[in-house]
């Protein structure tokens, strides 16, 4: 009997690992970890019906009663590790604790348990951003504390006795329920149509932002759970740019885009970081909220908010190949304005994205 703990279970790419276990019967026994209820977890109709249906225990796993809780008595076969802190801005400390500290702690518990495999979800941008696409060993330079603390784990994970690890790095994961990567665009892209403004971004049409569809990782998290000591990058083939996802949002809400170029991006990141992004979320902000207000959508997850270091002008530009070599194949090999309608339709369902911007 094959058994799997999913960490972060309630998360975007926890829940999709969950739907993809159950749905290809994969494994017999299967516990859900989160520290977030699934009540307040923004879960999909299809997605509550499935994870309603395992074992779920709410448990903080940055604490020891947490991880204590989440592991149980049982003795897991695969454990696979999509928790940690995703958002950005917060405390250095937070991300030594929620994302550093959980990921060693939780693989030091899996390694005593005889865990099978520990598959560590990392971060792809640990890379040094350059022109070519980074392969697993090209020079590590992380760019967002996440990715820092993300590599600081996955070195500390390769020391620990025992452990049965694997590392897969994605690049921007999207699909349904995803916050955090091409949704914050397509958000912004419903801003710019209620303000009946051209949308103007940072830099050039040639910023790459490499994409994988979400079922595509999943997929792969099940497929290499048995390579122990092997590093994965996951990126898809089409090489996204900031252009590719402009062009789909201008295409989803009938506005225009353009870019202001990088002599003019330059100057306006020379007066810092922090006063940009203020500058450019504050533009933001205020119309989406508004937009929200005329549905009546009380409490939404979804912003138009892009932390300052999301807007500096750093490729995102990884070759995900490596995988395709032990028999995986991508099912999505481009991101399509058909699946990033796909996000937009799911929080429709919810009720926490106001419909009526995307009617002509």
């Amino acid at each position: 009997m094959v058994s799997a703990l999913v960490l972060g279970g309630c998360g975007f790419i926890g829940r999709h690992l969950v739907l993809y276990l159950v749905e290809n019967k994969l494994v017999e026994k299967i516990k859900i970890a989160d520290k977030n209820l699934r009540e307040i977890s923004w879960l999909t109709p299809e997605q509550k019906k499935v994870i309603d249906t395992v074992d779920y225990v709410q448990a903080d796993l940055s604490t020891e009663a947490g991880r204590t809780k989440a592991f149980g008595d049982e003795n897991w076969d695969y454990v696979f590790n999509c928790a940690g802190e995703s958002r950005l801005g917060l405390n250095e400390e937070v991300y030594m604790e929620r994302v550093l500290e959980l990921s060693l702690k939780c693989g030091e518990l899996a390694a005593l348990k005889g865990c099978k495999g520990f598959v560590e979800i990392s971060d792809a941008r640990v890379y040094k951003p350059k022109k070519s696409p980074a392969v697993e060993d090209s020079k590590i330079e992380p760019w967002t504390i996440i990715s820092k603390m993300k590599y600081e784990a996955e070195k500390s994970l390769s020391s620990v006795k025992n452990l049965n690890l694997v590392i897969i790095r994605p690049v921007l994961v999207y699909g349904v329920s995803d916050l955090l990567s091409i949704t914050p665009r397509i958000v912004i892209g419903a801003v710019y149509k209620t303000l009946k403004e051209k949308m103007k971004l940072l830099w050039t049409e040639n910023l790459s932002l490499n994409t994988v569809h979400v079922k595509d990782v999943v997929a792969a998290i099940w497929h290499v759970k048995d390579k122990t000591g092997e590093v994965f990058n996951l990126a898809d083939s089409s090489y996204t740019t900031q252009e590719t996802i402009s062009r789909i949002v201008s295409e989803i809400f009938n506005v225009e885009h353009g870019y202001h170029g990088s002599v003019i991006s330059n100057t306006a990141a020379a007066v810092g970081g922090k006063t940009l992004a203020k500058t450019i979320n504050s533009k933001h902000m205020a119309p989406w909220s508004e937009l929200c207000r005329a549905e009546n959508i009380e409490s939404t997850p979804l912003s138009p908010f892009i932390d300052e270091v999301l807007l500096k002008n750093n490729n995102l530009l990884v070759d995900g190949r490596k995988i395709t070599s032990t028999g995986f194949t991508y099912k999505y090999p481009e991101i399509t304005k058909d699946l990033c309608l796909e996000i937009l339709e799911g929080y429709i369902q919810l009720g926490v994205f106001p419909k009526s911007v995307l009617e002509d």
